[in-house]
Formats: C-alpha cells, structure tokens, sequence
C-alpha cells in the first residue's frame, strides 16, 4: 500500500498541479486560470518565474507559462502572456494579428478577442497613458479558447488591480465565444452575408467568384474578410482583397478617440464623422458611436487592375450596404 500510494504521489506530482504553486508570473495569475488556459492536466509552472523587467512600466512584463508531463509522447506546452500598449486600431490593421473575421470577440464590462492560438484584453481606461494597455497571449497548440480568454481576463484584472486602476467591478470571462467564422463561396448578391451588398460593390468583373469569411451581424463588433476566385501577379495564393470591420464596443471606440491621430473633422467629404484616415472613422447609428474600418488585402494592391474600384468608393459603400445593419442612416 505505501508503495502505491507512493507511486500516487509521484504521479500526481510529475503530471499534474496538484502540488504546484497557486500563483504564478510574479502572482498575477492563478494556478487554475492557468490549467485552464490549456486542453490536457499536467504540472504547471512559469519558466521566467517573476515579472519582467519593466522599466517605468508598471504594466509591461512578460511571462510564459508552461504544462508539462512525462508521459511518453507528450511534449511541454506553453502560453505567453505580454502586458504592453498598441495602436487603438491595432485589432483591426492587420499583422500580426491573425484576420479579425477570424477571431472570436467578446464585449461588454471587459473586451477581448480570441483566435489562432492568439488573444488580447483590453485592460481599463483608468490604465491608459496615451494608448491603450492590453493584455495579449499566444500559444504553441492546444489552448482551450473559453480557457485562454478566462485566463486573459483574470490576469487582465490582476494586473489593474495592482497598479491601482482595477475594473470599475469585478469582471468575468464570457461563458461562451461565438465559432470561429470559417471560409465559404460569397453569395453575388449578399457579400459578407450583407442583403444588398452585391459582389459588384466590391469588384466589377463581370462572373467574377469570392470566397469570404464572415461573422454573424449585427453584434458589437463585426469583421468579413474576402478573397478573389482569381489569379494575380502579385499576390500570393489565398490573399485577401479586403477586410471589413464595424465595431459598437465603447472601449475600442474610447481608444481610437483618445489617439493622437483621431480628429474631429471629418475625413470622409461631405459626410458627418471623426476619425484617424478615410477608411478609419466613427459616426452616429441610432445614436450609438460606430466605428467602420477597411483593411485592403494584397489582392487589391494590383497595380493596373481596372476592376478595381477606388478605395473610397469601396469604403463608403461598404459603410452604406453594411451600416444599415447597425442603425446607421
């Protein structure tokens, strides 16, 4: 019996966390945010141990947590967390952050997104210094979505609650994501999903055929990514045209308007709005500020292609066809 409970022990101790620390990463995280942050049990720990060096930052730190077991076969996982500052539009502009119409996004008391083995939370304003802070992850494999965006947040409100500017109240992770929006053949007459957005709008080549990826609308923040049935020079295999964004979220909104480079003049002629460039505004919609964005791919960096529209052709008819979705006149 001793022996067995021996081996027990050992067991337990080698492939599990059952004798491991309960904080982690200079004790902003729990040790049960973050088993969950991983699909399999095994022994968690942090490989750097304590926060970074930050500087004057009291928010910047790096910490890589890792699951480990020795079970035969099984390799050590691990998930890095990164507090740091970004753009306000740094979620919707492209590398190196995965498609937002690939992410899973959620709103509400905390915003953050999940995706491709890659997520971030915004942490509160009350912690912004001229840009947003946030808190991002990545992994290698095999990360719980629901696990990792739980983890995020708790670590997210660890860190505010540290540097004394928590969360105006105890936030939560989401219950559940919305499913990753996956690749399907556009529809002519319904881009994006989108009732009277026609493939027209967006490319005038007569037969011309589109894959998109597409999240359900409307919702607080929305994204539709397409790519061109078509072969061009210049743009290697499975590059997007263009992606579209709109987003109700307040705290995203609150973080393009605080930017150095939003102005209150509008940079769309003859249209009420504020924004950072011609495809990068805010407006009104029912009285509720909305932000539109339009990243174009290398598939409309062509150069010669004359099925192509102007870009700000392609933008204001992307905010007509689609903000009537979201309220907007």
């Amino acid at each position: 019996m001793a022996a067995l409970l021996a081996v027990c022990g050992l067991y337990a101790f080698l492939n599990t966390n059952l004798f491991g620390a309960s904080k982690l990463c200079g004790g902003l995280v729990t040790s049960s945010a973050a088993e969950a942050g991983f699909e399999r049990s095994g022994k968690i720990t942090d490989r750097e141990g304590a926060l970074a060096d930050s500087g004057k930052d009291a928010f910047a730190f790096h910490c890589e947590i890792v699951n480990s077991t020795v079970i035969p076969g099984q390799e050590e996982q691990w998930i890095s967390l990164l507090g740091t500052t970004e753009d306000p539009d740094f979620a919707f502009n492209g590398a190196p952050w995965p498609h937002p119409a690939r992410m899973s996004f959620f709103s509400g008391d905390v915003t953050g997104a999940v995706g491709e083995g890659r997520g971030w939370v915004l942490l509160p304003e009350s912690c912004w210094s001229g840009r947003p802070r946030v808190l991002e992850a990545s992994a290698d494999k095999n990360t719980d979505r629901l696990g990792l965006a739980r983890l995020m947040v708790e670590t997210a409100q660890a860190s505010a609650e540290a540097n004394g500017c928590g969360f105006p109240k105890k936030v939560h992770a989401p219950d559940t994501l919305t499913p990753e929006a996956k690749s399907r053949q556009t529809d002519a007459s319904r881009v994006c999903g989108i009732a009277g957005f026609t493939l027209a709008d967006v490319y005038t080549e007569p037969g011309v055929r589109a894959h998109e990826t597409a999240q359900r609308t409307p919702g607080d923040i929305w994204s539709c990514s397409l790519t061109l049935d078509k072969t061009f020079a210049d743009a290697p295999k499975g590059s997007d045209y263009v992606t579209y964004s709109v987003v109700q979220d307040p705290h995203i909104i609150a973080g393009l308007k605080s930017s150095p480079r939003h102005s209150e003049e509008s940079p769309l002629k003859g249209r009420k709005a504020t924004g950072i460039h011609p495809t990068n505004v805010v407006v009104m919609c029912r009285g509720k500020e909305t932000y539109f964005t339009m990243e174009q791919g290398l598939q409309h960096a062509e150069p010669g292609d004359s099925f192509r529209p102007p870009s700000s052709e392609l933008f204001t008819r992307f905010m007509d066809k689609v903000g009537a979705s979201f309220g907007c006149a």
